[in-house]
């Protein structure tokens, strides 16, 4: 959306006869832009990995569920860097019983999402399996 903002302007320098309606067009982008990027934040839970459960944070509310509390995962590779990766619980949390995030790459794991992914399933079994014994 910027891009085409972007794009938007540029072409109105070589374009003098339809400087206005461009400008205007680019600005209007820019700010469509920048309120859809303010409101999709408003949404968006932090998740982070402690090793035996994740920990859920928004706007001051925190929860942390057990590995061994989650029913399914699920990871869509979005091929540009923007993964999505799924995770149901079988019971409701304050955010629902299904949270969707974009995983970030860290370095633990060679800036690979999809390790980490294979890495959490495999750390969701073997707590599925230590709780039924």
């Amino acid at each position: 959306m910027r891009t085409a903002a972007v794009l938007a302007l540029l072409v109105a320098i070589w374009l003098p006869a339809y400087r206005g309606p461009l400008l205007g067009g680019g600005v209007m982008v820019f700010i469509g832009a920048y309120i859809t990027r303010s409101c999709s934040e408003d949404f968006l839970v932090q998740v982070f990995d402690d090793g035996g459960c994740l920990r859920f944070e928004r706007e001051g509310v925190r929860i942390s569920v057990d590995l061994g509390e989650i029913q399914e995962l699920e990871y869509r590779d979005g091929g540009d860097g923007s993964d999505i990766v799924s995770v149901t619980y079988y019971q409701a949390t304050p955010f629902g019983r299904l949270i969707e995030f974009y995983p970030e790459p860290v370095y633990v794991f060679d800036w690979n999402t999809e390790v980490w992914f294979a890495d959490l399933e495999r750390r969701v079994l073997a707590a599925k399996a230590g709780a039924s014994s």
